[in-house]
């Protein structure tokens, strides 16, 4: 935010939005405890913090198919039209549909249903390649694919900031620019601190906590993706 202050932007044309995609939108609560009291008392009146809304066709645009998969994409429009579009998210070793951030961001959280049942599916879910984590797999494709197309369309590219976290959730590194060059450096600090190989040694019983405060988390209604799972 400062940085776009001091190369001129007005303050009331910054916009915030949390890019939940088809989760449930964010309570005041949770955006200020995401953003701290300074950033949150500094927007929230002026409603330049926002959740994005997957099916608000006032604030969507359609732009058609992407060439590779053919997927649907229909994007934010706040977005589309915004002078800089900058992704700010994380980078991690998922256990299932590889990596967090870069496209990922764009591809799940600024979009359409229509735009996310093309990658959240069961014929993309259930490959060999969605497990353990890869960079490959058809998921990772599909919102390389989809992220390429809104820039196309845009006629600019996001200004992607990612951070990698280590197992205990700290920021152990951050890369900043165009979403495969971030992917590329995020990945490969990612990989090293976070991947998860198969165990070598079997278990009958495994015991692990999910904090509340998480989208896939306790008090977030029943989750259709985790139950497929």
């Amino acid at each position: 935010i400062e940085e776009c202050l001091k190369a001129g932007v007005a303050q009331r044309d910054i916009m915030l939005i949390c890019s939940n995609g088809l989760h449930r939108k964010n309570t005041k609560a949770e955006i200020r405890s995401l953003l701290g009291d300074a950033v949150f008392d500094r927007f929230w009146d002026a409603g330049q913090i926002v959740n994005h809304d997957s099916e608000d066709w006032s604030n969507l645009i359609d732009l058609g198919h992407e060439d590779q998969y053919h997927a649907k994409v229909i994007m934010n429009k706040t977005v589309f039209d915004a002078d800089a579009a900058i992704l700010i998210g994380h980078a991690l070793g998922n256990p299932y549909g590889g990596y967090s951030g870069g496209y990922k961001h764009c591809a799940t959280g600024l979009t359409h249903w229509q735009c996310i049942g093309s990658h959240h599916a069961p014929a993309v879910m259930h490959r060999p390649d969605f497990v353990p984590v890869s960079t490959n797999s058809l998921m990772r494709s599909k919102f390389d694919a989809i992220g390429h197309h809104m820039e196309k369309c845009m006629g600019k590219q996001f200004f992607v900031c990612d951070a990698v976290l280590d197992t205990n959730a700290r920021q152990i590194a951050v890369f900043a620019g165009s979403g495969d060059l971030v992917q590329q450096a995020s990945w490969q600090v990612a990989d090293k601190r976070t991947y998860v190989h198969w165990a070598k040694k079997k278990y009958d019983v495994m015991v692990f906590g999910m904090p509340q405060a998480f989208h896939y988390g306790n008090g977030m209604g029943t989750n259709p993706i985790l139950m497929l799972q």
